[in-house]
């Protein structure tokens, strides 16, 4: 029989194929990609590598999908203790999912806030002064500060020119607002930060939604048709130009190539062993780089005492930065969540439930007075789960986003990542946890032909 070129290489990649083959792809004479954690980027690269004619097997070692996308009902309500939001709806491919999935969203209104000092509301005409007082603090902080500097120090060295003469209760709320920006959006603090990376990302345009019946809509349309497999926890991947083999708690499998979705923090904490090991390069930007932790605590009270027009509100001098979010918009009229990062949310974790939820009934207690205890309780412990180590990356002091770029490198022939943590313009969304997980399947395409 004459063969095409084409039809020699495709007989010769088959061939190639027998010796590495396992159980999995036995059946189909396919070796299958192994794509390694059910997140956002994980889902998002088998839905795109199994589009593209890929036998495609998934490997999570929770006992469900989302990873860090998780939505808690225990309360009687949807609440999502980790990724919540859709940052800018306009051409948002988490947003077009959203639609596909026919999930409702509900808007949140940033300039309905709410600050308290005391039993004190401050007026508008206050939280206007502040907000210009943070917007000064901050404007291009990262282009003016110097070559490796902390966040922390950057806006040290302008406090006295902005703090200067400014009225008290208006540096007040600027300093509310900057705990808001930093800590509570970033999950960390400020000193762990480099000035560098703030606010040099990318967004979407367009308002910010949240899902009234939970977040985990979005993993579970990626996950339809996927062949995930539950509770397979990955202990060690062996890769060469031939393929990889993993090993863990399900045995091993052996396949064509791998996308490797673990968390930051996972990969840092070296859980995951790789033969060989990480390349010089991977090592280097990982050490740039590190998780914040953005933790969430959720009370549930037998009736509301907070402002019903407030999407969210807080309090000056707290003991660290920490915003309430008031649920009614979605739905649950008796629901506040508690958010801090940084410091204060590695404060709560170490913490028993009752002594957290104590300290933040005391920071209530300042602005309403007494109040009833919360009739139900949850929270997140992100930066102590095993499987996460940390809520989302940030770059340290002395990096940059340049770090997370090499991060979309090929580790090895047939291994490549995905995750918020390997996509700069993106990282610490949900939209950029399913853009990288689409490259990665991009890579592994190209790679395989």
């Amino acid at each position: 029989m004459n063969y095409t070129a084409r039809q020699r290489r495709h007989l010769l990649q088959a061939l190639l194929t027998l010796p590495w083959m396992g159980a999995a792809g036995a059946a189909t004479g396919q070796r299958p990609v192994l794509v390694i954690g059910a997140g956002m980027a994980g889902l998002s690269a088998a839905r795109d590598l199994k589009a593209a004619g890929h036998k495609v097997i998934v490997l999570e070692a929770r006992d469900r999908i989302g990873g860090r996308a998780h939505t808690d009902r225990s309360l009687g309500h949807a609440i999502d203790m980790g990724a919540a939001w859709i940052h800018g709806v306009e051409e948002n491919p988490v947003h077009a999912l959203a639609e596909e999935a026919g999930a409702r969203t509900v808007a949140t209104d940033w300039d309905a806030l709410v600050v308290y000092r005391g039993k004190q509301r401050v007026s508008d005409a206050v939280l206007e002064a502040g907000d210009a007082l943070y917007n000064r603090w901050l404007d291009d902080i990262a282009e003016d500060s110097a070559p490796g500097a902390s966040l922390g120090s950057a806006l040290a060295q302008r406090a006295e020119a902005i703090t200067r003469d400014a009225d008290p209760l208006a540096l007040g709320v600027a300093r509310f607002l900057l705990g808001s920006g930093i800590e509570l959006d970033y999950g960390d603090d400020r000193g762990a930060m480099a000035a560098s990376s703030f606010n040099a990302d990318e967004g979407y345009e367009g308002e910010e939604v949240m899902f009234p019946d939970g977040v985990d809509v979005i993993p579970k349309l990626l996950a339809r048709g996927l062949d995930v497999r539950l509770g397979a926890r990955v202990e060690r991947i062996e890769h060469d130009a031939q393929g990889v083999r993993v090993r863990g708690s399900f045995g091993t499998l052996e396949a064509a190539a791998l996308v490797l979705s673990a968390p930051l923090g996972v990969l840092q904490s070296g859980s995951i062993e790789l033969a060989p090991g990480w390349p010089e390069a991977h090592r280097q930007a990982m050490s740039k780089l590190g998780m914040g932790a953005l933790e969430k605590l959720v009370l549930r009270f037998e009736r509301p005492f907070w402002p019903a027009d407030a999407h969210w509100f807080g309090m000056l001098d707290t003991p660290y930065p920490v915003n309430f979010y008031n649920l009614k918009p979605l739905g649950a009229s008796n629901i506040l969540i508690a958010i801090t990062g940084g410091a204060g949310s590695r404060a709560w974790t170490r913490l028993g439930e009752a002594a957290a939820v104590e300290q933040v009934m005391a920071i209530l207690r300042r602005s309403f007075g007494e109040l009833p205890a919360p009739t139900g309780v949850l929270r997140s412990a992100w930066n102590l789960d095993p499987l996460a180590l940390g809520s989302y990356s940030v770059v340290r002091p002395g990096g940059s986003f340049a770090a997370m770029k090499v991060l979309t490198r090929p580790v090895g022939p047939r291994l490549w990542l995905a995750g918020e943590h390997t996509i700069a313009e993106y990282s610490g969304t949900l939209h950029g946890a399913l853009l990288s997980g689409r490259r990665a399947a991009r890579q592994v395409i190209k790679a395989l032909g």
